[in-house]
């Protein structure tokens, strides 16, 4: 990965860890903005270290990478507040795809991986869709999925022929139900509860 990443004049490597407990160092010495996270730590859950990393910075965008990967690492990956997974075998182009994809603000899955688990993974999605579907008006439901989108006020409004005023209101009353404070965090909600699809990115 570091040999990858070093032919690459767009990124520059601030900082290297063997380990998560060494990896939350470097990230608290350096502040990046971006972190790639291997799936199999030696000491800590990755998943984990993803958790923990968003939760210091919602900000900041984590790409997983990992070997052997299963429908579980994926969704697990995702829904701890992953941008990107992507396989660790997978040529260099692929890796700057990944990072210049999630860098853009899209979700980003690898094309190595198998047709079947995005198959259950989208299954997957559908169940957390219905669960998550309830839990809002339907009007908020369509302001959440343009939001997640990447639509401004202005472009939701016509879309939805109303005033701009109408969609800022439902876009408060949706950050305090979500809890999510950027766009960021909205696509990140939205893609945990299955509103937005990976062949969408």
């Amino acid at each position: 990965m570091k040999a990858k990443l070093k032919r690459e004049q767009n990124y520059f490597i601030a900082a290297l860890a063997a380990s998560g407990e060494e990896g939350l160092a470097c990230v608290r010495d350096t502040s990046p903005s971006f972190v790639i996270v291997d799936s199999d730590l030696p000491d800590i859950d990755s998943t984990v270290l993803v958790r923990e990393l968003v939760c210091r910075d919602e900000n900041v965008l984590v790409l997983m990478t990992g070997e052997n990967v299963q429908v579980g690492n994926v969704a697990e990956a995702f829904e701890a507040g992953a941008s990107g997974f992507v396989g660790k075998m997978s040529k260099p182009c692929e890796l700057v795809r990944a990072m210049d994809t999630v860098l853009r603000g899209n979700l980003y899955l690898d094309d190595a991986i198998s047709h079947g688990i995005k198959r259950d993974f989208s299954i997957c999605k559908k169940v957390r869709r219905n669960l998550f579907c309830n839990s809002l008006t339907p009007r908020e439901h369509e302001v959440m999925q343009h939001l997640a989108t990447g639509l401004t006020v202005q472009e939701i409004a016509a879309e939805l022929f109303v005033s701009p005023r109408t969609v800022e209101n439902h876009r408060s009353n949706l950050m305090r139900k979500l809890g999510v404070k950027t766009p960021l965090g909205f696509i990140r909600f939205a893609y945990r509860h299955g509103l937005i699809d990976l062949d969408e990115n």
